[in-house]
């Protein structure tokens, strides 16, 4: 009948006129459609289980996530929980959302976690809102989190927190969030900040001045706060001055940096941390001198005692030498006068037995002149004395 319709209709010429009017009609009639047999079963819903709620839309899951954020982190990233990781990949390729089923690769070397997690939320959720494991991400919540540590003491979880943000890039990752379009500005105005710290800290060590792990908490938190808010300085400045330090204007790093005219925030910083330190370091010296004086002192003392020994013993040395000078010039007299007497008496014994030669060579030359006898007993006086005086000395 198609066939015959359409030869009709085409080629009318071909058959008699008679069928015309009748095959035109059954050309006019619409052709009879054909329905084909459909599956009623409704369409398989995707759904992923996670803190005890079934989540059936991607917004759902991306609020989930975020609200349970080291949880989150954990099950899918680091430890990765193979049922969730599964149907959670499952539920994004359902939805589309390939390049967020992606970051749910697992990788060898699971590096930039933080950063990986926060680039799977805004491609689950585009809309999200710009909360980063309970820290808004506007300037205000930053400042907010800052002084949180500050109140802490730096003993605070958005130490950490701050820490992943910043060195992850999490403001300009999330630039396309509501409310973010600040991130990029708010990120190199934090790098150059971090930056002055870490020069500042560096010049620092150089004055034999660490800080330890929560002071560096402390002193990121601050530079942070200052930064985003500028009133903050005028209120580091004040919790500054209200530390009872005197010693610390003895330190000339420290008054370099609290005495600043324009000071940075690194700067002012520094010198709220490390005020206590510059104090100590002037109580140190103080008794260093101190100790150094007394040392001082002590070897005087002692310098002097060692002088006064000396003279003591050249003293002692002298007044021995004169008594022993004094004994030998007694018995040098003692000795003299003995002397005397003993060579008279040596003389008379030596004067016999001279005399007695004499007379007797006299006798026998027949001189008789007394001038020989005298002259030995001269000499031999003279020897006698000689002899005697070698035993006085």
């Amino acid at each position: 009948w198609a066939v015959a319709v359409w030869l009709c209709v085409i080629h009318p010429q071909s058959y008699p006129t008679a069928h015309i009017p009748a095959l035109q009609q059954l050309a006019a009639t619409p052709p009879t459609e054909v329905v084909e047999p459909t599956n009623n079963a409704p369409e398989r819903i995707r759904q992923v289980l996670f803190a005890g709620v079934e989540h059936i839309t991607p917004v759902e899951l991306a609020a989930a996530f975020q609200q349970h954020w080291d949880d989150a982190v954990d099950r899918l990233l680091q430890t990765r929980d193979r049922s969730l990781v599964e149907e959670t990949e499952k539920f994004l390729r359902h939805h589309h959302l390939d390049e967020a089923a992606h970051k749910l690769v697992f990788s060898a070397t699971p590096l930039n976690l933080p950063g990986r997690f926060a680039e799977l939320l805004i491609e689950i959720d585009p809309t999200l809102d710009p909360v980063y494991n309970r820290i808004r991400l506007t300037p205000d919540g930053l400042e907010s989190a800052a002084l949180e540590i500050i109140n802490a003491g730096g003993k605070h979880r958005s130490v950490q927190v701050l820490h992943d943000i910043y060195s992850n890039n999490i403001l300009t990752i999330w630039r396309t969030l509501p409310a973010m379009t600040h991130g990029p500005a708010t990120q190199q105005i934090w790098a150059a900040a971090h930056q002055q710290l870490s020069s500042t800290l560096s010049n620092l060590s150089n004055h034999g001045v660490l800080l330890d792990t929560t002071q560096t908490h402390l002193a990121h938190a601050w530079n942070l706060a200052c930064t985003l808010n500028p009133n903050n300085l005028s209120k580091l400045a004040n919790a500054t001055d209200t530390i009872n330090a005197p010693g610390a204007a003895a330190q000339t790093w420290w008054l370099n940096l609290r005495n600043n005219p324009n000071p940075t925030p690194a700067q002012l910083t520094i010198a709220h941390l490390t005020k206590l330190n510059a104090h100590q370091q002037t109580e140190q010296q103080t008794e260093q001198q101190r100790q150094q004086q007394i040392k001082n002192q002590q070897q005087a003392r002692i310098e002097a005692d060692r002088m006064a020994e000396i003279v003591k013993q050249s003293q002692l040395r002298r007044a021995a030498d004169a008594r022993q000078a004094r004994v030998r010039a007694a018995a040098r007299a003692g000795n003299r006068v003995g002397a005397f007497f003993k060579g008279i008496f040596y003389w008379w014994l030596c004067c016999i037995p001279v005399a007695a030669v004499m007379w007797i060579l006299g006798q026998i030359t027949g001189i008789t002149s007394v001038v020989p006898v005298v002259i030995a007993y001269i000499i031999t006086f003279a020897v006698v004395q000689y002899v005697l005086q070698s035993d006085i000395d």
